[in-house]
């Protein structure tokens, strides 16, 4: 072979060399694109088929004109209201941005369905889990912009609101508020008769304890009396007098008028909304429409979105989600609205005692009385029912003549000591 020849060859291999170079880099480029979901083809047919396989978007997103639709699909709840910006409001202006009011209360006072009652209203954006920003310095390290990121997307003008119930009793959180958040912040805080409060946190334990709902129907007298003991043990003094122990979490949690001087050191009283359990639950239309002026929102029908359902504690709500614009029916999950331990008259009465100047206090702080907690510490003072009775005077024969003189006493209204609040645990079931 001459010269021309292994030109010809050597043309041949470098031609080869330069194809298969090309092929490998075709098919890089085809496999990288294709896990990343672009296809694309010079054929319109193929065009035409994915084109018909891909994804449509929800209805309810079809009409974000103009939204980062990220952001929204991001967002949870009421998906559809971001396509309703406020007046003057520009879709393009949706961002996430810190709250502009926080529900800062108390533990086990209802918190949660206050703010999915709130969050029925399309211009509030609610956090939905609690972030625990300015009670734990892990988080409040994080800075502002974490705080930021944990907030729904929302349109200037909109509410967004944090919920954290551990805020009202944690002592750094009301300065930290303040300077993060400004002066101008609104608070919310519903408030719970603290003996009821205190049994509704014990029974969350041990809920989660047992990893399953305790239901008093199918508890045993052993166990019921077992749980009794342990709530008398968690909110007493270890000593023999048996006084309620100020120092117990259980306790401080409900000293009300203690934690509320606090915020009112950096906040003034006509910037926080304060309402009751027993008022939220009795008559939610009333709080909200309050809540809603406060919080300087439209008008809206709050009524119409809040259902009676005879098989759940607590109302449920007709509420519009990412998968349908139109209302459905939601209802608390079963851990809300738990079964309570029935507490011995007299350790029921005995943190009555307690509470009684506490809660006083309270009420000339805020300028009203609940006036509900007052009808159950006048119940619980008085309550001799035939049962508790017939059952004192069981032990009475069984116990002597010294136990005889101890129940008397209870019964004709005089404060009970340990021997009694025994008495009264066995008595209980």
């Amino acid at each position: 072979m001459g010269i021309g020849g292994s030109w010809i060859n050597c043309v041949s291999r470098r031609s080869t060399l330069w194809l298969a170079i090309i092929l490998v880099v075709v098919i890089i480029f085809l496999f990288v694109n294709i896990r990343h979901g672009v296809h694309r083809s010079l054929s319109s047919s193929w065009q035409s088929d994915v084109s018909q396989r891909k994804p449509q978007p929800r209805p309810v997103l079809q009409r974000l004109q103009g939204v980062d639709r990220q952001l929204a699909m991001r967002a949870g709840g009421h998906i559809e209201d971001y396509s309703n910006p406020p007046p003057g409001v520009s879709p393009s202006d949706l961002k996430r941005r810190l709250p502009n009011s926080v529900l800062i209360g108390v533990k086990k006072g209802g918190t949660r369905a206050l703010i999915e009652m709130l969050d029925l209203h399309p211009h509030v954006r609610s956090s939905g889990k609690e972030v625990h920003f300015f009670d734990r310095n892990d988080n409040y390290m994080l800075g502002l912009e974490w705080y930021r990121e944990r907030m729904r997307p929302s349109y200037p003008g909109d509410i967004v609101i944090e919920k954290s119930p551990a805020y009202f009793v944690s002592e750094p959180v009301a300065a930290r508020v303040r300077k993060d958040l400004g002066k101008d912040v609104r608070l919310l805080l519903v408030l719970r008769n603290p003996v009821d409060r205190i049994v509704s946190d014990f029974m969350q334990g041990q809920h989660r304890r047992k990893g399953q709902m305790v239901r008093l129907q199918d508890t045993s007298p052993m166990e019921l009396r077992r749980m009794q003991n342990l709530l008398a043990k968690k909110v007493r003094m270890p000593d023999a007098d048996g006084a309620v122990n100020p120092k117990a979490n259980y306790i401080s949690v409900g000293m009300y008028a203690k934690h509320l001087r606090r915020w009112l050191q950096y906040f003034s009283l006509n910037q926080i909304f304060i309402t009751s359990t027993d008022e939220l639950v009795s008559s939610p239309g009333r709080v909200l429409a309050e809540a809603g002026k406060f919080l300087g929102l439209e008008d809206f029908d709050w009524a119409s979105r809040i259902v009676r359902v005879d098989d759940f504690r607590l109302p449920c709500l007709n509420k519009t989600t990412q998968k349908s614009s139109q209302p459905s029916l939601q209802c608390m999950n079963s851990s809300k609205g738990r079964d309570h331990i029935p507490l011995p008259a007299g350790l029921r009465r005995q943190l009555f005692n307690y509470y009684r100047p506490h809660n006083e206090e309270l009420f000339k702080l805020i300028g009203k009385t609940f006036e509900s907690w007052r009808r159950v510490e006048a119940a619980a003072q008085t309550q001799k029912s035939q049962q508790e009775q017939a059952k004192l005077k069981a032990q009475m024969a069984v116990k002597g003549p010294l136990i005889r003189d101890e129940a008397t006493s209870v019964l004709e209204g005089e404060p009970p000591n340990d021997m009694l609040d025994t008495l009264w645990f066995d008595a209980a079931v």
